[in-house]
C-alpha cells in the first residue's frame, strides 16, 4: 500500500504540474481557471487520500487491537466462567454461562459488522456489550461479590474491546465518506477535464485503479482476518466447555459439538428444572443462535460470492472500459503530437515571418535612407543646373560684350589699316620727294662741276630743292598726324584687347564655374545611379521577404486551419470521452443488484460498420448490456468507433473496439442510462423468445 500511496503522490504530483504548466501557457480565462481548479481539488483529492492511507493504516492497526482485546476478554472471560462453576452454585452457574453467552454475542456482533460493515451492526454491538457488562453485574451480585476480583478485570476488558472497536468503527466510517467524497471529487475533476489534461486523467484513473485494488485487496485481508478471529473464538468457546467437567460433562460435550458448528445434536437434560435444566436451556440459546450464526454465515458467504462475482463482472467492464479509453487516450495524444508539430510549425513559419518583416524594414529603412539621399542629390543636381544656367547667362553677355569689343577692336584696326595705307602714300611720296632731290642734287651736282663759277643754275637748283623741303615737311606733318592717328588707333586697340582679355577671363571663370558645376552635377549623377542601384537592389530584397513572408502567411493559414479542425476534432473527442466517462461512472454508481452483468450467448448475424463506411459481416457470439463478442474480420485500432447491427435488434448500436484476436473481437457498448435500460429489456426479448424456441 505504501508503493501504490507514493505512485499516486508521484502522480498528484505531476498532474498538478502538468496542470499548472497548461494554466500558465493558456491564453484561455475559462480555461484556465478549469485547470487551476482542477489543480486545487487534485491537490484536495491527493490530500484526502493521504487521510484514507492514514485511515487504513489506524483500521488495520486498532482491529490487530481489537483481535488481541478480544483474546484477552475471552481468557479472562473463561476464568470468571470457571470460577463460578467451581462455586456450585445453580444460580451463579446460570449468570455464568447466561454471561458467557452474552460475551460471545459481543464478539459475533463486532465479527459482523466487520464483516459487513453496516452501521446497523454497531447499534447492535452497544446494545450486546450493555447486556454483557449488565449480565457481570448480575453475577458479581449474585455471587455476593466473591468473583468480584476476577469480575473487574472482565468489566475493564470489555471496556477495552468495545472502545477499541469504537476506533475501528471510526475509521471505516471515515473511510466511507472519505471514499465518497473522492469519488464525487473524481467525477467533479473528470469533469473539469478538457483535451490538455489527457495525460492527468490517465495517469489519476491509473494509479486511483492501483490505489482501489489496494485498498480491495486490504479489505479482503480484513475479511480473512475476521475469519480467523470467527476461528479463534470457536477454539476459545471450545476451551470454555472444556473446563467444565463433573456432573455436566454430557452437556459439554453438546455444546463441544455446538461450537464445532453441528447444529443437529441432543441436547441432554431439557426440560428439568435444576441447574442442568438451566444449562441445557443455555445451550439450546447457544444452538439457536449458532443456527442463526450459519445462517447468517451462509447469506454472508452468498452474499460474498455475488459481491465477488459482481465485482469480477465490474472488473471486467471497468478493464475493457479501461482498454477502449485507453486508444481513445491513444488516438487524442496523437491527434495532440500533431497539433504540437503543427504549433511548431506555426511558430517556426511565425519566427521567419518575424525575420524576414524585420528585414523588410531593414531594407525600407535602408531604401527611406537611399532615397533620401537621392531627394538631397536631386536637390544638389538642380541647384547645380540652376547654377549652370545662371553661369551660362552670364558667359553669354559677356560673350556679347567680347563680341561688341571685338567689333570695336576690328574697327580700330581698319582704321591702322587705312592710317598704313596713308602713310603708305606719304612715304611713296616722301620716296618720290628724296627721288626728286637726289635727282636735283644730282643737277646741282653737275651743274655746279658744269658753270663753275656761275650761280644762276645753282638758284633754280636750290628753288627746287626748297620746294622739294617744303614737300617733305608737310609729308612730314602728314607722317606725323598718321602717326598719330595710328598711336590713338592702337590705344584703343590695346584697350579694346584688355577689355577682350578681361572679358575672355571672365568667360574662363565662368568656363570654370560650368566645369565645377558639371563636375558636381556628375558627382551627384552618381551618386544618384548608385542610390538607384541600392535600391532597386534593396526593391529586390524587399520582393523577395515579401514573398516569402507571403508564403509563411499562406503556411500559417494552412497551419491555422490544420489546428482549428485537430482542435475541433480533439474537442469533440474530449466531449465524447467526458460523456462516455460520465455515463460510466453513473452506471457503476446506479447499476442495481439485479442487473446482471455477464455475457449470454445469442449467436446472431451482425456488421460492424466503420467511421469510413466499411461493412465487416460477421456474428454477434455473446452479449451483455455493456459489452459484445463480435465473430468476423475486422482490423481496427483500440477505441475506433463502430455501428454495430444485429438482426432482432430495432436499433443501431454505436460500440468502441476493445481488444480483438482469431477472429473474435470485444467491442464496448454505450453506458448511458437509456441505451442500458434498452438493452435490459432487448436481451429480455431474446432469451424469451430463446426460451419459447426451445420449450
Amino acid at each position: 500500500m505504501e508503493g501504490a500511496a507514493g505512485d499516486f503522490t508521484d502522480a498528484i504530483a505531476e498532474a498538478s504540474k502538468a496542470l499548472g504548466a497548461l494554466a500558465e501557457n493558456t491564453i484561455d480565462a475559462g480555461r484556465r481557471e478549469s485547470y487551476l481548479q482542477a489543480r486545487r481539488d487534485l491537490l484536495d483529492h491527493g490530500e484526502k487520500f493521504r487521510h484514507v492511507i492514514m485511515a487504513v493504516t489506524a483500521e488495520n492497526t486498532h482491529r490487530g487491537e481489537l483481535r488481541k482485546r478480544g483474546e484477552t476478554m475471552t481468557l479472562s472471560t473463561a476464568k470468571l466462567t470457571a470460577a463460578a462453576i467451581a462455586i456450585h452454585d445453580p444460580a451463579v452457574t446460570q449468570a455464568a454461562v447466561t454471561f458467557d453467552s452474552s460475551i460471545i454475542l459481543v464478539r459475533m456482533g463486532a465479527w459482523r459488522f466487520l464483516a459487513t460493515k453496516e452501521t446497523d451492526d454497531t447499534i447492535g454491538f452497544k446494545d450486546n456489550v450493555e447486556k454483557a457488562l449488565a449480565n457481570l453485574t448480575a453475577l458479581t451480585k449474585i455471587s455476593n461479590g466473591a468473583l468480584r476480583p476476577l469480575a473487574d478485570p472482565v468489566a475493564a476488558s470489555i471496556k477495552e474491546y468495545a472502545a477499541t472497536f469504537e476506533l475501528v468503527a471510526a475509521d471505516v466510517e471515515t473511510m466511507d465518506k472519505l471514499f465518497v467524497e473522492m469519488r464525487d471529487q473524481a467525477l467533479s475533476i473528470e469533469n473539469r477535464m478538457e483535451t490538455a489534461e489527457k495525460n492527468v486523467v490517465e495517469r489519476f484513473n491509473r494509479v486511483q485503479a492501483e490505489n482501489i485494488e489496494k485498498v480491495t485487496t486490504s479489505l479482503q485481508v480484513q475479511s480473512i482476518l475476521a475469519a480467523v478471529e470467527i476461528l479463534l473464538g470457536i477454539g476459545l468457546a471450545i476451551i470454555i466447555g472444556r473446563v467444565i467437567v463433573g456432573p455436566i460433562i454430557e452437556m459439554t460435550s453438546s455444546m463441544k459439538h455446538l461450537a464445532a458448528g453441528s447444529v443437529q445434536i441432543d441436547i441432554p437434560c431439557r426440560g428439568q428444572t435444576d441447574e442442568l435444566g438451566d444449562m441445557a436451556a443455555a445451550v439450546e440459546v447457544f444452538r439457536r443462535n449458532a443456527i442463526e450464526k450459519m445462517s447468517l454465515e451462509q447469506e454472508a458467504l452468498r452474499l460474498n460470492a455475488a459481491r465477488t462475482r459482481r465485482q469480477e463482472e465490474i472488473d471486467q467492464l471497468v478493464r475493457q472500459f479501461g482498454v477502449s479509453l485507453g486508444g481513445v487516450f491513444n488516438s487524442v495524444s496523437s491527434v495532440s503530437t500533431e497539433m504540437a508539430d503543427t504549433s511548431s510549425q506555426l511558430e517556426q513559419s511565425s519566427n521567419d515571418a518575424g525575420s524576414q518583416v524585420d528585414l523588410v524594414k531593414n531594407e525600407i529603412d535602408l531604401t527611406s535612407s537611399t532615397i533620401q539621399t537621392v531627394a538631397a542629390a536631386s536637390q544638389q543636381l538642380a541647384s547645380s543646373i540652376d547654377e549652370i544656367g545662371r553661369q551660362a547667362t552670364t558667359s553669354s553677355n559677356m560673350s556679347g560684350d567680347a563680341m561688341e569689343k571685338a567689333k570695336v577692336v576690328v574697327e580700330s584696326f581698319s582704321e591702322l589699316s587705312l592710317a598704313a595705307e596713308q602713310i603708305g602714300t606719304v612715304v611713296q611720296l616722301i620716296n618720290n620727294i628724296a627721288s626728286q632731290t637726289n635727282l636735283l642734287a644730282l643737277n646741282a651736282t653737275i651743274e655746279a662741276a658744269r658753270a663753275g663759277e656761275s650761280g644762276k643754275g645753282f638758284a633754280v637748283v636750290a628753288g627746287e630743292v626748297k620746294n622739294l623741303a617744303n614737300q617733305t615737311a608737310r609729308a612730314t606733318g602728314d607722317i606725323g598726324n598718321q602717326i598719330t592717328a595710328i598711336q590713338s588707333a592702337t590705344a584703343r586697340t590695346a584697350e579694346a584687347i584688355r577689355s577682350i582679355s578681361d572679358s575672355v577671363m571672365s568667360v574662363n571663370d565662368v568656363a570654370g564655374a560650368i566645369a565645377s558645376a558639371v563636375t558636381q552635377q556628375s558627382a551627384a549623377t552618381q551618386e544618384i545611379a548608385r542610390s538607384v542601384e541600392q535600391v532597386s537592389g534593396s526593391t529586390i530584397t524587399v520582393i523577395a521577404s515579401i514573398s516569402r513572408v507571403n508564403n509563411a502567411i499562406q503556411s500559417n493559414r494552412d497551419n491555422a486551419i490544420a489546428v482549428n479542425q485537430t482542435s475541433l476534432r480533439l474537442s469533440s473527442d474530449a466531449k465524447s470521452l467526458s460523456e462516455e466517462v460520465k455515463d460510466f461512472l453513473s452506471a457503476l454508481q446506479n447499476l442495481s443488484e439485479d442487473q446482471s452483468l455477464s455475457c449470454i450467448k445469442i449467436d446472431l448475424p451482425a456488421s460492424a460498420i466503420a467511421e469510413n463506411g466499411t461493412r465487416t459481416s460477421g456474428r454477434v457470439k455473446a452479449m451483455s448490456i455493456g459489452t459484445a463478442e463480435f465473430i468476423g474480420q475486422l482490423t481496427a485500432a483500440t477505441g475506433a468507433r463502430f455501428d454495430l447491427t444485429i438482426d432482432g435488434f430495432d436499433r443501431t448500436i454505436p460500440t468502441r473496439y476493445v481488444e480483438g484476436g482469431n477472429g473474435l473481437h470485444t467491442l464496448q457498448l454505450p453506458l448511458n442510462h437509456e441505451h442500458l435500460s434498452y438493452m435490459v429489456q432487448a436481451l429480455k426479448k431474446f432469451e424469451t423468445r430463446q426460451a419459447r424456441a426451445t420449450a
